[in-house]
């Protein structure tokens, strides 16, 4: 059992004043350019950037409490789109295309940097460096989804710069999927299945909640999001093997992305998500961790969004 206690802090995307509250009342304190905590460690779930106003602010914080181990982290799927955006291809195409529609979900990080470009490149660059999951004794983190077979894929593979020159070859690989899985979760297309997400988009792939067990489910019971609206078709019988759900022996585990419109509390007895949707106004999230093996509802902490 670790001896070391952390605290594990939600998607941040950009509130930088959020962030600085709850890491006040979490009682971390400014010494010289980071935030500090006599006694404990930041764990932070991946997601620094994009949507709120201040993407930079919250990097000039992040950053150096990881330099400096007062913190760990790992990687977003945002930081992961942010590092393809920025990055060419053979071909001298973007490996993340800037269609509006993906210029618009990296807008305020862009408008955030304004004339200080060279900066965000440099963070881009830093970005490669964090890892795609943390195995500590006691507990484990990952920012969207743990699957064991992906993780099994990469190896000694822990980070983007792992995989070398990053191009469309290399970001083609099965370690670059099982990467991106890590960081994005499960999307499956369900033959039929159209419902319209929170944008009124109509949509056609389902976001699984992966630690659920599909058998004889149906999509909605499998859904992260948008239940309501999903139709009741039956969970494709070819996949139900493929998400059994996360063990009830497995670690604790805590994980970020998906912005659940929920109260602080366990999704399993071994799962805790951190990230309640700090851009929707519903308040920046931490797990205190205290050496348990099963998480408890008493452990989470809010701060609440000064931003709409």
């Amino acid at each position: 059992m670790s001896d070391t206690f952390y605290d594990i802090i939600g998607d941040i995307h950009g509130h930088a004043s959020a962030l600085m509250g709850l890491l006040e009342k979490l009682g971390y304190r400014k010494e010289g350019e980071c935030y500090r905590h006599p006694d404990r460690t930041a764990v932070f779930i991946g997601d620094f950037i994009d949507h709120g106003p201040d993407s930079r602010e919250v990097l000039t914080m992040v950053r150096p409490m990881i330099e400096h181990r007062s913190a760990l982290a790992v990687l977003g799927n945002h930081e992961l789109n942010a590092v393809c955006f920025h990055t060419k291809s053979k071909s001298g195409e973007y490996l993340r295309p800037h269609t509006s529609k993906n210029t618009a979900q990296h807008k305020a990080t862009l408008e955030s940097f304004g004339s200080h470009a060279d900066d965000l490149l440099g963070h881009v660059e830093w970005f490669k460096e964090l890892p795609l999951y943390l195995d500590l004794p006691g507990f484990r983190v990952v920012h969207a989804c743990w699957d064991v077979v992906a993780i099994a894929k990469l190896k000694n593979l822990r980070t983007l710069k792992d995989l070398g020159d990053l191009n469309e070859d290399s970001m083609s690989t099965p370690e670059a999927e099982a990467m991106k899985l890590l960081c994005k979760g499960h999307e499956i297309e369900v033959p039929g299945l159209s419902y319209p997400d929170k944008y009124g988009q109509l949509r056609s792939e389902l976001r699984v909640a992966w630690w659920r067990n599909a058998a004889n489910a149906t999509c909605r019971q499998m859904a992260v999001k948008e239940a309501d609206s999903i139709p009741e078709f039956s969970f494709p019988r070819e996949l139900q093997s493929t998400f059994q759900g996360y063990r009830t022996y497995a670690p604790l585990l805590f994980i970020g992305h998906y912005s659940l419109d929920i109260a602080p509390a366990p999704l399993l007895p071994n799962l805790a998500n951190v990230d309640l949707g700090v851009t929707a106004g519903r308040g920046l999230t931490a797990y205190r961790w205290n050496g348990e093996s099963l998480a408890k509802p008493a452990a989470f902490v809010q701060f609440r969004n000064r931003f709409p």
